[in-house]
């Protein structure tokens, strides 16, 4: 019971040390055009380390409950094929945005807020789907074979 509570007493004290690093940083960048600001580095360096410290204690007292990991599932497919989808969505939002602007540093960054979200649930879908078929992505194959050499390793749905 101890543990648990020092996991729950971990994750706020980071949740609400990291909101309080992003004051200064929010502060700074509504009172300045430069999103390049020397002096708000710190606050990102510092507020990403306990932001993470936050994610990693709450998907771990999420975990615990059987409702949550079946919630959380989703997630495990994109997981198993993280470098797959990480190159594939690389290539495919500098095409995409290519298309759409001719400058892409004019994107404003709302479009992400729209654009991210329904990206991940399209990366969701197609992950599902390819390790339905296969037991692992194709990248991953790929590094795999690269690194085992073996002439035998199958892409195919494994037992």
């Amino acid at each position: 019971m101890k543990k648990d509570s020092f996991e729950v007493g971990l994750s706020v004290f980071s949740l609400i040390l990291s909101f309080v690093l992003f004051i200064p940083m929010v502060n700074l960048y509504l009172n300045s055009t430069d999103y390049q600001l020397q002096s708000s580095y710190f606050f990102v360096w510092l507020s990403g380390k306990t932001m993470a410290i936050f994610y990693i204690s709450t998907i771990l007292l999420l975990l615990r409950k059987e409702k949550c990991q079946n919630m959380l599932k989703p997630f495990s497919y994109v997981g198993k094929m993280a470098l797959t989808n990480y190159i594939g969505q690389t290539i495919s939002t500098a095409v995409i945005f290519s298309i759409l602007f001719k400058n892409t540093a004019i994107i404003p960054l709302w479009v992400s807020v729209l654009y991210c979200p329904l990206f991940y649930i399209i990366q969701i879908k197609f992950s599902k789907w390819w390790l339905s078929k296969h037991s692992t992505g194709p990248l991953e194959w790929v590094w795999r074979y690269a690194t085992y050499f073996k002439k035998d390793y199958k892409l195919g749905k494994s037992n």
